[in-house]
């Protein structure tokens, strides 16, 4: 059976899906319609882009099927000044309010952002949301001598900033944590493809769309680190063998509005 489909009656014959095909998988010769090379399942990666990119809804690919694959809304298509704000306005937010986050919003967000793009396609991002009162509150107790152990052992710059870092924990403020209901992650197999750079964008998406549901999030170097190599987060976490934690972050209501888009240094741009 054809992974193609190619609805003759509507098709214009134009072209584009043989051209979208970063594989060149499709092929379209004379007054031909648009075919599938022979080996065209084996090495297409499901990417999409022959069904969505046909201007007359004429391709239909049986493992991304054309009556599941939304129509854009062109009404929904955002300017540059928003999509610049909200670049700009991106903080690391290190203080947060008591409100929890529901699961329901964490579990929309994750829905949107796992359409990240993933290195050919493989979309093999998984997620890990700890999220539990109970393992939130013993995290933040054993992860703050695991910061100070680590930044004594592996940052000296930082190291002598440490007294700094236990006046606060002594005023009761979390140093690991920073109060956050939910600590999100990414994770997969080290045996698969740019594991890192895939989890890593996959998270970037998640950081962005938090501030639709006025959310905030901080990468949290730390906890990745403890996710992988701490065993009494370890245990917590709790991974399937074989995998390991990418990419993590912190997500709640921040606590405070920020009001201002602070400097930051001009792009450094080589252009030949």
């Amino acid at each position: 059976m054809n992974m193609l489909q190619i609805n003759e009656e509507t098709c214009t014959q134009c072209g584009i899906c043989a051209t979208v095909c970063s594989f060149g998988l499709i092929e379209i010769e004379g007054d031909n319609y648009p075919e599938e090379v022979p080996e065209a399942d084996q090495f297409c990666n499901r990417c999409g882009a022959c069904v969505v990119a046909c201007p007359a809804a004429s391709v239909n690919h049986l493992d991304i099927p054309l009556e599941q694959s939304m129509l854009i809304n062109p009404g929904l298509e955002t300017n540059f000044d928003q999509c610049a704000q909200l670049i700009k306005t991106r903080r690391s937010i290190r203080v947060y309010g008591d409100e929890p986050v529901s699961r329901e919003i964490i579990s929309r967000l994750i829905d949107t952002a796992r359409y990240a793009p993933t290195g050919a396609n493989q979309q093999n991002v998984k997620w890990l949301v700890i999220y539990d009162k109970e393992k939130m509150k013993r995290i933040r107790e054993i992860g703050a001598d695991f910061v100070l152990e680590t930044v004594k052992a592996n940052f000296p710059t930082y190291a002598q900033a440490l007294h700094f870092f236990n006046k606060r924990r002594e005023a009761g403020y979390d140093i690991f944590l920073h109060g956050a209901p939910a600590i999100v992650c990414t994770y997969g197999t080290n045996q698969m493809p740019a594991p890192s750079t895939n989890c890593i964008i996959a998270l970037s998406y998640f950081d962005l769309l938090a501030n639709s549901a006025s959310l905030s999030c901080c990468w949290l170097g730390f906890f990745t680190n403890a996710a992988n190599n701490f065993n009494p987060i370890k245990e917590i976490v709790a991974l399937p063998p074989e995998n390991e934690v990418y990419a993590s972050m912190i997500v709640g209501y921040p606590r405070y509005q920020y009001q201002r888009i602070p400097v930051r240094n001009p792009a450094d741009i080589i252009w030949r």
